[in-house]
């Protein structure tokens, strides 16, 4: 998938060595995880963690071609971690928010057991 989204919003160029080991690259990792498919039952509890995991790979491949296109032009690491930190806890702040979460701070200090 970075190949493909990569070039469409980075403008880079899909190479053919890349193309062809990628299949190879997702097989081998398939058989790696292959006990694990083997286990898998199409019930709500798992068809919901199958879609948690596909929307976290497509944010982590969002977050990849994002840092590629910051590294391109020549944006500082530490500045641009720290905005998208920021704005993530913004966002997770005003959902939250949303939610109804209540924010308090305890005040006392565990006992700890000796």
């Amino acid at each position: 998938m970075n190949i493909f989204i990569g070039a469409l919003f980075l403008r880079t160029p899909v190479r053919l060595n890349v193309v062809i080991g990628a299949p190879g690259r997702v097989g081998g990792i398939s058989l790696v995880f292959l006990p694990e498919t083997n286990l898998f039952q199409p019930a709500r509890s798992q068809l919901c963690r199958l879609a948690t995991k596909l929307r976290r790979h497509t944010l982590r491949l969002i977050r990849n071609i994002l840092a590629a296109r910051n590294q391109k032009e020549n944006l500082p690491v530490v500045q641009t971690n720290a905005f998208g930190m920021g704005y993530g806890a913004l966002l997770m702040f005003a959902i939250a928010i949303l939610a109804g979460a209540s924010f308090r701070i305890e005040a006392t200090q565990p006992i700890s057991s000796l």
